[in-house]
């Protein structure tokens, strides 16, 4: 139900004009749980904090206090620890769902937009 609000909401300009984004079966991809930190930017002066739950060459899922604007194009910064070291991706996401979680928030999944070849093996890295 809270699906079909979010896409209630999203509206002609809210959508990226580029090509239509549907949600893919992420069940058969190879993801990986992570924990980590997420900075969701939603507008000049708007910004989330959040929690990542996990990533695969395709997205990743978030947990947000506030829901999301389904088909919304936003950036967000995720930061990780890999082998050691503390990494911060930088990405374009689209919301592909937004499912409410009851007493944990917003459980997001995102989409990525484009991958530079550096992320896409970074990605890899952490998933495999």
């Amino acid at each position: 139900m809270f699906f079909d609000t979010c896409q209630a909401l999203a509206t002609a300009e809210d959508t990226f004009p580029v090509k239509k984004y549907v949600r893919e079966d992420r069940s058969s991809e190879r993801k990986k749980i992570i924990n980590g930190r997420v900075h969701v930017t939603r507008g000049p002066g708007s910004s989330s904090l959040g929690k990542l739950i996990d990533i695969s060459m395709q997205g990743v899922g978030i947990l947000l206090d506030d829901p999301l604007v389904a088909q919304q194009v936003y950036s967000i910064e995720c930061h990780i620890w890999l082998n050691g070291s503390r990494v911060s991706l930088r990405l374009r996401v689209v919301t592909i769902h937004c499912i409410l979680v009851g007493g944990q928030g917003f459980r997001i999944g995102l989409q990525f937009v484009t991958l530079d070849e550096a992320t896409r093996v970074l990605i890899n890295q952490l998933i495999t």
